[in-house]
């Protein structure tokens, strides 16, 4: 019995110790205590001098005696006998204690919060020469590493053209100062960061973050409190017309306005941007970032990692523009004989007054005194260098180039629904090298699915509705049965958020991965790169890299190649140019690089590189390099597809429209 009385003693002196440590931890809690302990000793005082020392002949007088006691030291010179005296010491004593911790209490916490507001304070950034983040969300740190990665890879030992990286972050993200900038401290410890917050719409905000003085302004509108997709592209186009606005108040001339780009999700948003955004503003449209890489992986894996490597991870040869005049003049087909170690891929042309890309041009285009050939190499010199005696009379190759087969036939199966996958329905619907049948599974109810994919969409695609848990082992083995597919999709469930589907994927995929075995191409979209590292993990490399990493590579061509971001939209837009792998027939001899290169060129192609038998991808080998038979060859071509034109209604959810290109 007294061992249950004392767990139930220790057991409430436990709670009322709890509820004192809640009650110190606030201003208001300290304060309210110590009043409390003025007035327990203040009665307890009155009491003793009145009841048991008999000492005064009222209470009240007691009560004054007590308080006089409390909040004067000089009252002990009044005191008679030696137990007024000790009783007087206490409250002495008591009353220092208490009303010195008041005051420490009070003079803490002014002086606490008066640092704070110090430290938070955004005084205007002293920088000039540097680079502008608009926005924060979980993957900024990601974008961010990846372009300083990429900096000695692009810039090939030339001086990186910023100095230092601003972060104008959301206020409402302002108590999270300290944990931000570690993140960024962490992903790029070479270069020197500032984080400084405000509002993106407010013109007072860029005047803060020194944005007339910076080299160029990346603006992200993701990380708003709405998580929505819609909500991200509307604050980032907000965000750049606050921008424009205050850009435009300044005096700087066009040379020297900084650059811009508009991260946005959806290409529609992109395309509706462009009509109230001032035209040097670039925009990086992330849907067609990733599923666009998704699309060549379905239809050309070996340019899929051709182009992860150029855009990611910077090895491997990469794009250059070669001016030199003494190639003016020269037809493009006989360019890969003046080239010692270069492959042309096509001509920029500034003719109309703009940089024009002509990829895979016609090989009689002449070059003019003001154009430039576009080429793979390996660097800035191997693309310059030029041949002291030409060799046009390379050696015929008696074999022949198979056909490039058109529409291709393609059954994928998708593995969960949100706003990337109708985004990768719409590039496959324009992937020129196939035709796709897709099967969706997912939890989201078919009438939704319908309505999210555009009409003409529909119209070029077989599309094909599964209901069940993506996550279910049993549903995906049924599914995979069913279908028969070339190729799995793997995404979360998820419709808005965009990192929300990475965690979903991971056991979608993990899932699929145990039922096929490798027998199937499995790959995932992941947003975080922490998610894709996971992911990539498991498959051995066969998944595209995050897609924060995807954007940072093509932040880092548009801000550190200016000259080449032209050519990267032209060879990833499906309208314009065709990434292709063809496979030569295992009869033959073995054919020069540039023989083989010559015939490709007679068949409306250009040769950009091979596969090596390992299943590399190696874009400008030298031009004697012996090519045998069997090898696959990465060809790029023009586009033979007009652009579709969706209805003039923005909403196309369900509505069949005319394909012009079909």
């Amino acid at each position: 019995m007294s061992s249950r009385a004392s767990k139930h003693r220790q057991k409430r002196r436990q709670r009322i110790g709890a509820w004192l440590q809640r009650q110190v931890a606030t201003l208001a809690g300290r304060i309210i205590l110590l009043l409390a302990g003025i007035v327990i000793v203040t009665v307890a005082g009155s009491t003793v001098m009145y009841f048991s020392l008999d000492a005064f002949s009222s209470y009240d007088d007691a009560l004054w005696w007590t308080m006089d006691h409390l909040f004067d030291p000089g009252a002990l010179n009044e005191d008679r006998g030696w137990a007024q005296r000790l009783v007087g010491l206490a409250l002495v004593a008591a009353g220092l204690i208490i009303l010195v911790g008041i005051l420490v209490t009070l003079a803490t916490e002014v002086v606490e919060r008066s640092l704070e507001r110090l430290a938070s304070a955004d005084l205007p950034v002293d920088v000039r020469q540097h680079l502008l983040f608009v926005g924060w969300d979980d993957t900024t740190p990601d974008i961010l590493q990846t372009l300083d990665y990429l900096q000695p890879h692009l810039l090939g030992g030339e001086p990186t053209p910023f100095r230092s990286i601003v972060v104008l972050a959301p206020d409402s993200l302002r108590d999270r100062r300290a944990q931000l900038q570690n993140l960024l401290h962490q992903a790029i410890p070479s270069t020197t960061t500032q984080i400084t917050f405000g509002n993106v719409l407010q013109p007072e905000s860029y005047e803060r973050a020194a944005a007339q003085d910076a080299y160029a302004i990346v603006i992200s509108g993701a990380g708003t409190a709405d998580p929505s997709l819609g909500a991200a592209d509307a604050n980032a186009v907000q965000a750049a017309s606050a921008l424009a606005g205050y850009l435009d108040q300044g005096d700087a001339t066009p040379p020297e306005t900084p650059l811009v780009s508009v991260v946005v999700y959806a290409g529609e948003h992109a395309d509706a941007a462009k009509a109230i955004l001032p035209p040097h503003f670039e925009g990086l449209v992330v849907d067609r970032i990733i599923t666009g890489m998704l699309a060549l992986e379905l239809t050309a894996p070996a340019w899929g990692k051709a182009v992860r490597n150029l855009l990611v991870s910077g090895e491997g040869a990469g794009l250059h523009l070669v001016r030199d005049d003494r190639l003016t003049g020269i037809p493009f087909r006989d360019l890969i004989g003046h080239l010692a170690a270069a492959v042309p891929l096509g001509v920029m042309t500034t003719r109309d007054g703009s940089p024009q890309p002509l990829l895979a041009p016609d090989p009689s285009t002449v070059l003019g005194p003001d154009d430039a050939v576009i080429v793979f190499a390996a660097d800035t010199a191997a693309a310059d260098a030029l041949r002291e005696v030409p060799t046009t009379d390379t050696l015929a190759w008696a074999g022949e180039i198979p056909s490039m087969t058109d529409l291709e036939v393609r059954t994928v199966l998708v593995v969960g629904f949100n706003s990337r996958i109708v985004a990768l329905l719409r590039e496959l619907a324009v992937a020129p090298a196939a035709r796709f049948h897709v099967t969706s599974l997912s939890q989201t109810a078919t009438s939704r699915r319908t309505r999210s994919v555009p009409g003409w969409v529909l119209d070029r695609l077989t599309v094909r509705y599964l209901d069940g848990d993506p996550t279910d082992a049993s549903t995906l083995r049924e599914a995979i049965e069913a279908t028969k597919p070339d190729a799995i999709i793997v995404s979360g469930d998820v419709a808005e958020h965009p990192r929300a589907p990475d965690a979903a994927a991971v056991f979608s995929y993990l899932a699929t991965q145990q039922i096929v075995q490798g027998a199937v191409p499995v790959l995932a979209i992941a947003y975080s790169s922490t998610y894709a590292d996971l992911l990539a993990q498991n498959a051995g490399g066969a998944n595209l890299p995050g897609a924060a990493e995807m954007i940072g590579g093509t932040l880092a061509w548009t801000l550190l190649r200016t000259e080449i971001t032209p050519v990267l939209a032209a060879m990833f837009d499906p309208y314009r140019t065709t990434l292709r792998t063809v496979r030569l027939d295992e009869t033959g001899t073995p054919a020069r690089f540039d023989a083989l290169y010559r015939r490709a060129l007679d068949r409306g192609a250009v040769l950009a590189g091979i596969v090596q038998p390992d299943g590399t991808p190696l874009l400008a080998p030298p031009p004697d390099t012996q090519i045998p038979p069997g090898t696959s060859l990465l060809l790029l071509t023009r586009a033979t597809r007009q652009q579709v034109t969706p209805p003039a209604s923005s909403d196309t959810h369900g509505v069949a429209t005319h394909d012009p290109a079909s």
